[in-house]
């Protein structure tokens, strides 16, 4: 069954999607003014119901600082949502302190599109590699109290379970979060800090990609099977992500996500 014919709370149905798709959250302080697509200024007029302009949603954030924003979008395709990574940063005009360590970017993607086992599959992928992601965002966001790495918690004792247990178990604050996947149909990637750097968000959300991609289009992989049949970890990190990507410790993680199949 695909996971979007059981999403429960009336998202937009992405079931037939056939590419990469997400909706990010931006987190922005130290915001000086914030212009509308007319070009019309709205400085701190924000409040905590989000504000629809240009498809894009706005509102305060009252755990941010200095007129804290917030910004979300609409699911969108990869090149939409550089495209909304720069009208964003357009209509935003902020101060030297913009992004601190209270601030980070969300990214949900679909997985509405996916099956049960393929969801299991992505979980358990992200989770060998998950230094690949934190290798890109740095240490600071591995002591993060709302970015906790999945080897941090007691989850891999949780690994084995069929996917419907884990969400149900699952802590929204990890770093990979699952809670979303019933609600919303999508999991959600915590790691990465604010940043107004394009560049950035787009290496990040090209790594979501590669994830995504992987599991959407090899359906037949079956990780237990590769894992325990002596498959090279090395190799398939450079199938998923390509072979630009640094490789990733993966002596701890490897251990938890084999014990998930034993």
């Amino acid at each position: 069954m695909l996971i979007g014919e059981y999403c429960s709370n009336g998202c937009e149905d992405l079931t037939q999607a056939d590419e990469f798709v997400c909706g990010t959250e931006y987190e922005i302080e130290h915001v000086k003014e914030v212009l509308n697509p007319d070009g019309d200024s709205l400085p701190f007029s924000l409040h905590e119901d989000t504000q629809w302009w240009d498809d894009l949603g706005w509102q305060r954030d009252g755990s941010l600082r200095n007129n804290g924003i917030e910004v979300v979008t609409h699911p969108v395709t990869f090149d939409e949502a550089l495209k909304d990574f720069i009208k964003v940063h357009e209509y935003v005009h902020v101060g030297e302190l913009a992004y601190t360590h209270r601030t980070s970017t969300h990214v949900h993607v679909n997985v509405q599109n996916l099956t049960d086992t393929q969801v299991k599959t992505l979980t358990m992928l992200y989770a060998l590699f998950e230094n690949v992601f934190f290798n890109f965002v740095g240490p600071q966001r591995a002591n993060n109290i709302h970015c906790v790495p999945l080897n941090y918690t007691y989850l891999p004792n949780k690994y084995s379970r069929p996917l419907t247990e884990l969400v149900e178990t699952w802590s929204k604050y990890t770093a990979f979060n699952l809670c979303p996947v019933r609600t919303l149909g999508t999991v959600e990637f915590r790691h990465l800090y604010g940043t107004g750097n394009f560049a950035i968000y787009k290496a990040w959300l090209t790594r979501l990609r590669s994830l995504w991609n992987f599991v959407y289009k090899s359906p037949e992989f079956i990780l237990h099977d590769f894992l325990l049949g002596g498959g090279d970890v090395k190799s398939l990190q450079d199938s998923i992500f390509g072979a630009g990507v640094p490789l990733a410790d993966t002596s701890s993680t490897l251990i938890d996500v084999k014990l998930a199949f034993v």
